[in-house]
């Protein structure tokens, strides 16, 4: 499951899935091997109470399907290796056709990790015992470039010069994060490290800090410092100080314009009388509810009209959701109800033979 939902088999990059993070939840349910479980739709069928979860349920089973079917050959690959150096080489070819590597910094981190898994490979001392150690060090392999480049523009971090630009816009320079100078705090402060013979004190190394990034004042012919106002609380932010010594505060800050998209046009939708019979009532003419159906109309009337007049569900997987709970308890009291009239024997018999269906109920939840 760790693979899949870091699309380790680069299922979101083929466009293969559909709503595959839903499809994930729903496997992390019930997976319990390596192949697509096809079982639970037809079990629930079968049961009064959860057929109405059939159809959901067969949903996702169906786009779980589509997901095992294209990466099971990859999966195979990695079950069938004999040993531990054959299961690098495929996994590694897995991610070597990976249409991420189009990227070039993501190609980085995998010619980093090529190399490294050519170092392992070709050591005589590999060992079963190092097998946790190779892990270990392979989950630490990183790209260590902070710089992200396209055809518009180039970001990177105060640490990191890039080459002269025509513009350089420096964001967040506000007292609070510019110039984000490190201080040590905790067990190993400020006043402990002033203590070190030797060891740079703190304006020392502000200086040092400072000096590394003096490469923004020659990074473009037009440099725009940029800082908020205020903050999520109201409170009022200053610019930064190291920025004010260095531009020419005479003029006035030019605040940046402030783009308001207000283009919604407030359509009013209406059903006809037609429509309205033909979607809610039944062949009787009669509108079938209940207090919760009155409560989710009047909570939200156009939510109401898309679940209980389309009959259009959220795909989203739960588990057992509001509503199947709900159909549990309402099916309890109807089996209650009909299937013992003596009032006097209902209570005696009803909670014991329905509360020993229900646990058996349970008990098959779980074994999914």
């Amino acid at each position: 499951m760790k693979a899949l939902y870091i699309d380790a088999f680069g299922v979101d990059d083929q466009k293969k899935s559909s709503s595959l993070f839903t499809v994930l939840k729903y496997l992390d349910q019930v997976l319990v091997d390596v192949e697509c479980p096809k079982h639970l739709s037809q079990s629930l069928k079968e049961s009064e109470v959860f057929k109405k979860e059939a159809t959901r349920y067969a949903y996702f089973e169906e786009r779980a399907d589509e997901l095992f079917n294209h990466i099971q050959q990859d999966v195979d690959s990695l079950i069938q290796a004999s040993t531990f150096e054959e299961i690098l080489m495929n996994a590694f070819e897995i991610i070597r056709n990976q249409k991420i590597l189009q990227n070039k910094h993501e190609l980085k981190e995998g010619r980093q990790l090529r190399n490294v898994l050519q170092s392992i490979l070709t050591s005589e001392k590999q060992t079963v015992e190092n097998i946790p150690f190779v892990m270990h060090m392979l989950q630490g392999i990183h790209s260590d470039s902070a710089v992200f480049t396209d055809a518009i523009c180039t970001v990177t971090d105060l640490t990191h010069p890039v080459k002269k630009q025509e513009v350089t816009y420096v964001i967040g320079c506000s007292g609070k994060n510019y110039p984000s100078f490190p201080v040590h705090n905790g067990l190993f402060d400020e006043d402990y490290l002033a203590k070190i013979p030797s060891y740079p004190s703190m304006n020392q190394r502000y200086g040092y800090y400072m000096n590394a990034l003096s490469w923004i004042d020659t990074s473009a012919e037009e440099i725009y410092y940029s800082y908020s106002t205020n903050d999520y609380q109201g409170k009022e932010m200053q610019l930064a100080y190291e920025v004010q010594s260095k531009v020419d505060m005479k003029e006035e800050n030019t605040p940046w314009p402030i783009l308001i998209v207000d283009n919604h046009v407030d359509i009013k939708h209406e059903l006809t009388p037609e429509t309205a019979h033909q979607l809610f009532l039944d062949n009787k003419g009669q509108l079938n509810g209940s207090v919760s159906t009155v409560e989710s109309y009047y909570r939200n009337p156009y939510g109401y009209f898309i679940q209980k007049g389309l009959g259009i569900m959220d795909q989203e997987f739960s588990g057992l959701d509001p509503i199947t709970i709900g159909n549990i308890q309402h099916h309890f009291m109807y089996t209650l109800l009909t299937s013992y009239k003596d009032s006097s024997k209902r209570k005696q018999y009803a909670l014991q033979e329905d509360g020993e269906k229900y646990s058996n109920i349970e008990m098959k939840l779980k074994s999914y």
